[in-house]
């Protein structure tokens, strides 16, 4: 029996996210697979995941070890464990000074993603690649899901990996915000997008999403129900387990959200997205897993920005919201009658994962996102060699010289490959 784990210490959307690297991983034979998350992260590693062998560390602090010895020596257990077991691989998938210090525990021969070597940060091949890819984030169109999936050969296809979302009765979720405020709508743009979606789908019931963090903004979000809505709203805010979430999602006709853990949590269980992304938020990264799911992306000249940044146009991005047509798009779309700096985009499946294609509003990088895709397929030998071609300039925007003059791997620990930019 082989062993292998995977490393994922981020939050709950992220572990969500792992779900076709882990859904590989766990479809070849004679595998069982480990996952290493946050101990606050168990229970809802265990409810995506009930095959996979579960570990924690206190990662972020918040497993309740107030005493830093009893933290340590709590870590240093989890991490002899671990060490004991003899992995064939391990998957490191963030790039964080904890992973990557964790690391240091396995051969480094047998790591995958992001290591430490002789006390230097170092990424294997798919990752160096990753980073290029995302230096120019306005043509980026790989999804995280997929990034992650791709560090092994022949992932699951993606089709493979969520249910088709279909409605299933229980009405409209409202996720209220997300981690960062700027990548949110407020509570009445998001009510009177609620109401129209209710209106226009014959909805029975509004149920209100989130942590106790969002419970001011769920009031203030009733606040702007007109009558014959409110009576539909039920808060549910700090009110729910993660097993609750799961539940009450999977019920859902379709849920609004920003960029969230629960918009991951809806594709994951089928459940139909209807996404509001701004900001930092992109949607060619971080979108929701599946066919069939609608994003409504702010594009605007500084999209998407850097949100530990300040904004120094005061969250401009939130005007195509604002504009009073918009609710009437989520009804009935019309690229003609789209407020400017909004795309609304569908999610379709092929070959390499998930992409966002462009349904309504002018995506001005979209020929140019289509390329790096194609060049995606190429590189994972997902389509012909010649399907292709690469100029001296667009090999070297996407390739670092040693990646095509020397042979290598994909960091995917398989067979070497030796790849040029001619080709």
């Amino acid at each position: 029996m082989q062993h292998i784990l995977v490393i994922q210490l981020a939050r709950f959307g992220d572990i969500i996210q792992t779900k076709r690297l882990v859904a590989t991983l766990r479809a070849r034979h004679n595998t069982t697979v480990h996952l290493l998350v946050d101990a606050s992260m168990v229970s809802v590693a265990g409810l995506l995941y009930p095959d996979v062998v579960v570990h924690a560390i206190d990662a972020h602090a918040g497993a309740g070890h107030t005493d830093m010895s009893q933290r340590f020596d709590w870590t240093l257990k989890t991490l002899s464990a671990l060490r004991s077991i003899g992995f064939e691989r391990v998957y490191n998938i963030n790039y964080s000074g904890m992973s990557q210090a964790l690391s240091t525990l396995f051969d480094p021969d047998i790591v995958r993603g992001y290591a430490l070597s002789h006390g230097q940060a170092t990424k294997t091949d798919w990752s160096r690649l990753g980073f290029r890819l995302t230096a120019n984030r306005r043509t980026s169109c790989l999804n995280l899901v997929d990034f992650w999936a791709h560090f092994t050969r022949q992932p699951l296809p993606a089709d493979q990996v969520n249910p088709i979302p279909q409605s299933s009765g229980g009405g409209i979720g409202v996720a209220l915000a997300g981690r960062n405020a700027r990548r949110s709508l407020p509570p009445a743009l998001l009510a009177r997008a609620t109401m129209t979606m209710v209106h226009s789908m014959g909805a029975r019931r509004i149920v209100l999403l989130g942590t106790a963090a969002e419970s001011a903004s769920a009031r203030e979000f009733m606040q702007h129900l007109k009558p014959g809505f409110l009576e539909k709203a039920t808060d549910l805010t700090g009110k729910t387990s993660f097993a609750d979430l799961f539940e009450i999602v999977s019920g859902l006709d379709r849920l609004l959200t920003p960029d969230t853990g629960l918009m991951h949590l809806a594709a994951h269980v089928g459940t139909p997205v209807t996404a509001f992304f701004l900001s930092s938020a992109w949607c060619h990264e971080t979108g929701p897993y599946g066919p069939g799911h609608m994003i409504w992306q702010a594009v605007f000249p500084c999209s998407p920005c850097l949100e530990s940044r300040p904004c120094p146009i005061k969250t401009a991005c939130r005007t195509p919201f604002e504009d009073p047509t918009f609710p009437r798009c989520l009804a009935k779309p019309q690229a003609a009658s789209l407020p400017q700096g909004l795309v609304g985009f569908s999610t379709e499946l092929d070959a390499l994962g998930v992409r966002c294609v462009p349904r309504y509003g002018e995506d001005d990088r979209e020929k140019e996102r289509e390329y790096v895709r194609s060049f995606l397929l190429r590189h994972l030998e997902l389509s012909s060699p010649g399907a292709v071609p690469l100029s001296s300039e667009q090999a070297g925007t996407l390739y670092s010289e040693p990646m095509w003059m020397l042979r290598f791997d994909h960091g995917r620990g398989d067979t070497l490959q030796f790849l040029s930019p001619a080709q």
